[in-house]
């Protein structure tokens, strides 16, 4: 079994600080001023500095776990707890934590373990001007198995294996040491990547950290699964000073006979920037990693069921159907019943006259049929004196007719010239004109107000009853009017001259022919 010490400066973002990042707005955690260089030459022993309560966490596979640091002052303590990782089954009850520095320069230091997934995570609580430096984590990790030959790859920023997204990076060339290559990619756009297909045991992602860089994250997965950024952790670049090479991203423990995909993403925000130097890639030609290997690859992204999706559909659709046909169904029986109403579906003879039905007696010869003027509905009666066969009694009339059966033109006072009456044929039957029907009825109703009046005056109730004309009647008759009864006063109605003048009848041209009325 093969392990190496891989070394990550305090100023690494693969180290998380609590509560918040150091040099953020009320966090306990500071960075050392200065200008560092060469973060890995521990130039000037550049670190972070807790003054109040706060945590350090590193994690990852391996064998041993260390954070590198001292105490300053007498007002502060801490207590440093290693716990099993993802995947870990390991007992970790013997693991006692520490809360005292194992040895110069080290304030933790876990070693000896079994090769799997842990966590170390320190806690320190310090007042009154005294404060905890960090300076580096170690972690001794898995890079090959047994009898293996170990061998590191590194690849430049340049190499035609690494993959950036479109002309989303630019390049810095002419860099001195401690960049390799005396190059660098850089990019400021948001959601730029890179990623890389590899094979290897253990990967080290190295670029730069400053005041103008931000938030990233790296993601691991089997080359086979698909990317997603579920599940990804964020982290940022963010430091006080420049801070070359320091390590972005870090994993041991791979199946070397794996093929992984490693996407490095720029969570960039306000224009901050992500830097990327070099990458290292150890390989082995031993067999692959105890329990499992590492356990921070990214999980692939589940699959969706659609099933629940369509059944819902296909549910919803074949509800919003039925409404619709229910909806137009429903318009459809309100239509036609309006239609029906308004059209009427009782028989003639059931339907009600209205309160505005007048109807007048209509005189034909021998005998008065009620006549129900236009515009209200006809009754079984009006249509069968307009449409029907002649009433018992009447006169059949002809569609050319002009004169009366008696030979008298009534209109011979006003330019002579009996009216011609409207014909139309209806299943070979003859029909009365109505001008003429209404003329004859509205003579009845005179006749009978006349008749009303008479009566009245002599303090009779008797009814008017029409009669058949008379050819025989006298000129007199024919010329001045009807003749009246004997009043009460025993005058003759024949003689106008014996009569009120305020009985004297006034002629207009639609008083009845004085022929209708019997002396």
């Amino acid at each position: 079994m093969s392990t190496r010490p891989f070394q990550i400066s305090a100023l690494s973002p693969i180290l998380e600080y609590a509560p918040q990042r150091p040099d953020a707005p009320g966090s306990p955690w500071k960075s050392d001023s200065g200008s560092m260089v060469n973060s890995n030459a521990n130039t000037g022993n550049p670190g972070r500095y807790l003054q109040g309560t706060g945590t350090v966490t590193v994690q990852g596979f391996g064998t041993g776990f260390s954070i590198a640091g001292s105490l300053q002052g007498v007002y502060c303590s801490y207590t440093a707890v290693l716990s099993a990782g993802a995947g870990n089954k390991h007992d970790t009850s013997s693991i006692s934590p520490q809360t005292a520095p194992p040895a110069t320069g080290m304030l933790a230091q876990f070693t000896g373990l079994e090769n799997d997934n842990w966590v170390l995570k320190l806690r320190g609580d310090c007042s009154n001007g005294s404060f905890l430096k960090i300076t580096q984590a170690v972690i001794d990790g898995w890079v090959g198995g047994d009898g293996g030959t170990v061998s590191n790859n590194t690849l430049d920023d340049q190499s035609n294996q690494l993959r950036y997204s479109d002309v989303d990076w630019g390049q810095t060339k002419g860099l001195a040491a401690p960049f390799y290559g005396d190059s660098q990619h850089y990019t400021g756009v948001s959601g730029a990547t890179m990623n890389l297909t590899f094979s290897g045991t253990a990967i080290v992602v190295w670029s730069s950290v400053d005041n103008q860089h931000g938030p990233y994250s790296v993601a691991l997965r089997k080359a086979s699964d698909p990317y997603t950024d579920d599940g990804v952790a964020v982290r940022t670049g963010f430091n006080p000073f420049l801070a070359v090479p320091v390590p972005f991203f870090f994993a041991s423990g791979l199946n070397p006979s794996q093929q992984y995909t490693l996407t490095l993403k720029n969570r960039a925000t306000n224009g901050t920037y992500l830097d990327l130097d070099y990458i290292s890639i150890y390989t082995s030609t031993g067999g692959g990693p105890p329990n499992g290997g590492f356990s921070g690859l990214l999980a692939p992204a589940p699959k969706k069921n659609n099933l629940p999706i369509i059944i819902g559909a296909v549910v919803g659709g074949v509800a919003l159907l039925l409404l619709l046909l229910v909806l137009i169904w429903f318009i459809r029986k309100r239509r036609t019943t309006r239609v029906q109403r308004n059209q009427g579906t009782r028989p003639l003879d059931d339907q009600k006259g209205s309160s505005n039905d007048h109807v007048i007696p209509l005189q034909t010869h021998g005998n008065v049929t009620p006549y129900r003027t236009p515009g209200s509905p006809f009754t079984h009666e009006s249509q069968a004196l307009l449409q029907g066969s002649p009433q018992q009694g009447s006169i059949p009339m002809s569609s050319t007719m002009s004169t009366t059966t008696g030979g008298y033109d009534p209109y011979a006072a006003f330019g002579g010239g009996y009216p011609t009456p409207h014909s139309s044929s209806v299943h070979g039957s003859s029909i009365i004109d109505p001008v003429q029907a209404r003329r004859q009825g509205k003579a009845a109703e005179i006749e009978a107000a006349r008749e009303r009046m008479r009566h009245g005056n002599n303090g009779s109730t008797g009814m008017l009853s029409p009669t058949t004309p008379n050819p025989a009647t006298s000129t007199t008759n024919s010329t001045f009017g009807p003749s009246w009864e004997t009043s009460s006063h025993g005058q003759s109605s024949s003689d106008p001259s014996s009569m009120p003048a305020t009985h004297i009848p006034h002629r207009t041209p639609d008083d009845p022919p004085p022929s209708y009325y019997q002396t």
